[in-house]
């Protein structure tokens, strides 16, 4: 399949834009839990809800009592890494969807060339019949 320069640029960006997608959807996120203390959440693509809950009962008791004291893993991960999670679904449903109408639009030759040029000998001038040296 022969595709124009335009089409690879569009094909090409895609691919970058897809790339970041995958970046983010496993970019590890971390919270700051009701007592202070920092606490990892996995990524969008890479968690564990049980490992949440776990965690919250083991940390629960120790958080002072106030407002602070609701942000435990299982309430504050679960928002912050499922929207990770679904933007970078988002930017990779963008990046494949544009690439292919952007395929689909781009020109594939503007100008009624081939976008290849044949290499090789060039052709030898026809012998003259009758003619011989």
């Amino acid at each position: 399949m022969d595709l124009s320069r335009a089409q690879r640029n569009v094909l090409g960006v895609a691919g970058i834009v897809l790339v970041v997608a995958v970046i983010l959807g496993f970019w590890p996120l971390s919270v700051t839990l009701g007592d202070g203390t920092s606490y990892s959440c996995g990524s969008g693509f890479i968690h564990s809800r049980h490992t949440w809950t776990v965690d919250t009962r083991a940390v629960g008791p120790a958080l002072r009592p106030g407002p602070s004291s609701t942000a435990t893993p299982e309430s504050a991960c679960p928002a912050r890494v499922y929207g990770r999670r679904d933007f970078a679904l988002l930017v990779a449903g963008v990046a494949i969807v544009g690439g292919i109408i952007g395929v689909g639009v781009a020109p594939s030759d503007p100008l009624g060339r081939p976008s290849r040029r044949r290499r090789g000998r060039k052709p030898s001038r026809p012998i003259a019949r009758g003619y011989q040296h």
